[in-house]
């Protein structure tokens, strides 16, 4: 899983350098009037946001920084915290599950539609919610056996 999380951390630095450049390029193309304005970069900036929140997204969770709320689960000890932290883990699941599901079907609609100014399929924009609700179902999968097994190792030595 951390061969993923690396992927996706040099995708989301790759995405927001696109973003970054493209968006400079609209600002000067605005105030500056040699340079030509494309239409194209409004829309391919939309989409690298947009991937950008999800890989993002993808990433806290793999991290555990996205949904848990540390100050609360630090409060807790011993069984208790264990439980919080594995309903955090459960419910964070289910979230990333129904973006999975939800995301499939944005994915085919995605595959319908044709974008009026690229000429693109539209897949490339949609396709980012079903894959964030995919890895953030493997990551949340990987921390939920990794705190159960953790949890047993710990109570076979005591």
């Amino acid at each position: 899983m951390d061969y993923f999380g690396h992927v996706l951390e040099i995708g989301l630095v790759t995405i927001f350098s696109i973003l970054l450049s493209l968006v400079s390029y609209q600002v000067f193309a605005r105030y500056i009037g040699f340079i030509p304005r494309f239409l194209w970069t409004e829309e391919v900036s939309r989409a690298c946001f947009i991937w950008m929140v999800m890989i993002g997204a993808s990433l806290g969770v793999r991290q555990q920084r996205h949904f848990a709320i540390d100050a609360l689960v630090e409060k807790f000890g011993g069984r208790s915290k264990f439980i919080l932290q594995l309903f955090i883990n459960v419910a964070v699941l289910c979230g990333s599950i129904s973006f999975l599901w939800y995301g499939w079907g944005f994915l085919e609609m995605g595959s319908r539609r044709v974008s009026l100014v690229t000429g693109l399929p539209m897949t490339w924009a949609y396709a980012s919610f079903f894959l964030s609700g995919l890895f953030m179902s493997l990551f949340c999968l990987v921390l939920i056996i990794r705190q159960v097994s953790d949890a047993r190792r710990k109570q076979t030595r005591v």
